[in-house]
């Protein structure tokens, strides 16, 4: 998952929605508050950064899109930048 949003944000070719970035800073807010306990994924209770997990991975497939040749690097750390400032 950390692999997948980094590969993301060094791409030229793909970015991110608002949606996407919000949902991955919500997981590491979570998994950061939970001391980063690594048993969300295991069999038993659902807890917020189960939830916050899944809810990133669902979102991936439709929230990555092909960057538009037109639109300039810069702006896509801009936007990267923004959706930062949301969280």
């Amino acid at each position: 998952m950390l692999n997948f949003h980094a590969g993301i944000i060094a791409s030229k070719h793909k970015i991110g929605t608002t949606s996407f970035y919000t949902r991955f800073g919500e997981f590491i807010k979570l998994f950061k508050e939970s001391d980063y306990d690594e048993s969300y994924l295991d069999d038993g209770g659902t807890t917020g950064v189960t939830c916050a997990y899944w809810s990133f991975l669902r979102c991936a497939k439709d929230e990555v899109r092909d960057v538009e040749k037109r639109v300039d690097y810069r702006i896509k750390i801009m936007i990267v930048e923004l959706a930062n400032l949301c969280k």
